[in-house]
């Protein structure tokens, strides 16, 4: 009987780790708000895709199997490298209300700024934002 407990233990102490409860794209898209506002995120294709309110920001990405999302923003006017573009890093993580903490910073080798957080929200998107999705010139793949 101990021995039954024991390995039943065990096995959802292993079940509890094995990454059961990994994030998915289903998981982060929608909306989101934070430290520059408010944000959608979408998948297309095997990416996920964002627009925020900051300078009329995007951005594209993909999420990892330990809940990371690397890619590119980018805002107006230039959406140029080094001034209005840049690599980005969201950690999603479900301790409490889904969140993330993200980090971004200007081109390949700026110093990163660790001021990119914010909060999954249940309200509708904000339509300026969904509109937004409509002008795939405005995303900007990482160079």
């Amino acid at each position: 009987m101990v021995r039954t407990t024991s390995i039943l233990c065990l096995s959802l102490l292993l079940l509890a780790c094995s990454g059961a409860d990994k994030l998915t794209a289903d998981d982060v898209v929608g909306y989101w708000t934070g430290d520059w506002g408010r944000m959608v995120l979408r998948a297309v294709g095997g990416e996920i895709w964002g627009a925020y309110d900051h300078d009329e920001g995007t951005a594209i990405g993909t999420l990892d199997g330990n809940g990371v999302m690397r890619g590119w923003w980018c805002e107006a006017p230039s959406r140029a490298v080094d001034y209005d573009a840049g690599e980005f890093e969201f950690t999603f993580s479900r301790s409490g209300d889904l969140s993330l903490d993200g980090r971004w910073r200007y081109g390949v080798d700026g110093e990163w700024k660790e001021d990119w957080d914010l909060v999954h929200v249940t309200d509708l998107p904000p339509p300026e934002l969904e509109e937004r999705f409509e002008d795939q010139g405005a995303f900007c793949p990482h160079p």
